[in-house]
């Protein structure tokens, strides 16, 4: 990965993902910032933000259904296209105890994109169902759409007009720095 300080109080930064050995997988490109908010004594106060984007076999490997696991579990194949397929936002406070120690806290909300936003089957029941996607909350891993999250809102009697606008999956982390 690469960085940039631009000033005092800005950053950009790219990390690019690629595969030593397991090749197949493909390529992910992240493209982030970050923004000093506030400094004060002891105190810092930051913004981050990282949106990424994976090739075609990145989104295949991560996020599809190959012809073969099709095969073996008769689910349908899918093929997600290349493209943006995350973004995050994480918020950052940093309090320095002494020159050896220090406190970090974090927060951050994260949101998958585009077709990596719903399992294939998810979409599928959905389409069925005449459900809109894009108004359920997503409880998988980083609030992708599963199969659970339809039948939910089907069982409650959902209609596509009726569903909730999708919700961002959130995570709170805290540690300490020595």
């Amino acid at each position: 990965g690469v960085g940039l300080r631009l000033g005092s109080r800005f950053g950009l930064n790219a990390l690019l993902e690629l595969p030593l050995t397991q090749r197949d997988n493909g390529r992910a490109l992240h493209l982030g910032g970050s923004v000093l908010l506030l400094k004060s004594g002891q105190d810092e106060l930051s913004l981050d933000a990282t949106l990424s984007h994976g090739d075609g076999r990145y989104m295949r490997t991560y996020f599809g259904v190959s012809a073969q696991q099709s095969q073996k579990s008769g689910y349908a194949a899918f093929t997600p296209r290349a493209g943006f397929h995350k973004a995050e936002l994480t918020l950052g406070w940093n309090h320095r105890i002494d020159d050896r120690w220090g406190l970090t806290v974090m927060g951050g909300v994260s949101r998958l994109l585009d077709d990596a936003a719903a399992s294939p089957l998810a979409r599928r029941i959905a389409a069925d169902a005449g459900l809109e996607l894009a108004r359920l909350s997503g409880t998988g891993p980083h609030g992708r759409i599963i199969r659970a999250d339809v039948e939910e809102a089907l069982a409650s009697g959902a209609s596509g007009a009726s569903v909730q606008p999708a919700a961002l999956s959130r995570s709170i982390s805290a540690a300490v720095s020595a």
